[in-house]
């Protein structure tokens, strides 16, 4: 019997790769939700510059037909026009960019993570090849945490989406060798 099979519960070292596994993933839909959000915005922004460009005047003229159409086509006018001066300084395109290849780098991690909890559960060990592997896959997060997206941090959904991950990878579903519950 080796010093592995003697811990069970929370103190055996395959816990780093589930808590990793979930952080990883929480991390996943974040950076997900966070891109969503950014693309909705910038989309959104272009929508309205091009509907109150001087080359949709049709538009103003429609408006100009309803009663108060004037007053509200102007203050739209005035708006688009503050939007496309303001929408460059914004940098959606670079922000957008940094978000994607953290994202792309989160998902690779979650994917090697989930493999490597799915052949502990089939070997029923955490071998120190298994071990090198851990130490392989997460070797990748240095240049995440050294290079974050650089976007501010929207704790709410961070602790909305953190309680949505423990629903996906709950303590039961991890394998723990040596653990005979």
């Amino acid at each position: 019997m080796n010093a592995e099979t003697n811990l069970t519960g929370k103190e055996h070292p395959v816990w780093e790769v589930y808590d990793q596994w979930r952080t990883t993933r929480l991390n996943v839909k974040y950076y997900t939700k966070r891109l969503r959000r950014l693309e909705r915005w910038s989309r959104n922004m272009d929508i309205a510059i091009a509907i109150g460009a001087p080359a949709s005047a049709a538009a103003g003229f429609f408006l100009a037909n309803l009663p108060q159409g004037d007053i509200v086509w102007k203050l739209f006018s005035s708006c688009t026009a503050i939007i496309a001066v303001v929408k460059p300084f914004l940098r959606f395109g670079e922000k957008i960019k940094k978000i994607e290849q953290a994202l792309i780098a989160y998902r690779g991690l979650d994917f090697d993570l989930a493999q490597l909890a799915g052949e502990v559960r089939k070997t029923q060990q955490y071998s120190s090849a298994q071990q090198k592997q851990f130490k392989s896959a997460t070797s990748k997060l240095k240049d995440l945490v050294v290079h974050p997206p650089g976007i501010d941090d929207d704790k709410k959904l961070k602790d909305a989406l953190y309680w949505e991950v423990i629903q996906e990878l709950p303590d039961t579903e991890f394998f723990i060798p040596g653990d005979n519950k």
